[in-house]
């Protein structure tokens, strides 16, 4: 919405997507996706999202992501 960019990363290659998922924000991710955010991304030491989803102990946002084959 707005033309806002989903997928803009930080020094680390962290995109808002990932923050959402270790932070374990279901709104916020499922807005970014709606919105056309990458899923398919991984950040500079390869880790995905369901990597930084479960390295924030978000067990509920890890089944939502393995339900829609994002890892």
């Amino acid at each position: 919405e707005n033309n806002a960019q989903v997928d803009a990363t930080d020094v680390m290659k962290h995109t808002p997507l990932f923050r959402a998922c270790e932070m374990g924000h279901k709104d916020v991710i499922q807005t970014l996706i709606k919105g056309g955010a990458r899923v398919d991304l991984v950040d500079q030491d390869g880790h995905s999202l369901l990597h930084w989803a479960a390295l924030g102990g978000n067990a509920d946002v890890c089944q939502i992501l393995i339900e829609n084959k994002i890892n």
